[in-house]
């Protein structure tokens, strides 16, 4: 299995994008909106974003917080902030079966990036994450 380093080219392609990686297993999440806490799973990852799928509602514009509650994080458990920026709905997207999708994008913050570069890097090194192909072109 390959390591980060080799999957990865640089931090960020030329558009400045950063890679975006699927999971092999169910990575779950927790998010905080309105003050209430829910369950969800994420379905692709990078350094500035997500896309999760939820068992509630997030209004798009909605700021939240997420947490990331997994053994391969490097310091325990992770808080990120973040604006919810799209929303698929069933129908769009079938494969996220009973659930809304929602586009999330973090909020910078210097010591949470840091800490989200290396869970991720964790992660593909353990084999949970892979590297989502390109479809731009």
């Amino acid at each position: 299995m390959k390591k980060y380093s080799e999957n990865i080219k640089s931090s960020s392609d030329l558009h400045g994008r950063f890679p975006r990686f699927r999971p092999r297993t169910d990575i779950p999440i927790r998010v905080c909106s309105g003050g209430h806490w829910h369950d969800g799973r994420i379905l692709n990852l990078s350094e500035r974003g997500a896309f999760i799928t939820l068992g509630t509602e997030v209004w798009k514009g909605e700021e939240v917080k997420l947490l990331l509650e997994l053994p391969e994080a490097p310091a325990g458990n992770i808080e990120l902030r973040a604006l919810t920026v799209w929303r698929t709905s069933d129908d769009d997207h079938p494969e996220i079966a009973s659930h809304d999708g929602y586009g999330m994008l973090f909020r910078s913050d210097k010591d949470a990036d840091s800490l989200l570069a290396d869970l991720i890097r964790n992660l593909v090194d353990a084999g949970r994450l892979f590297p989502e192909e390109d479809n731009s072109g």
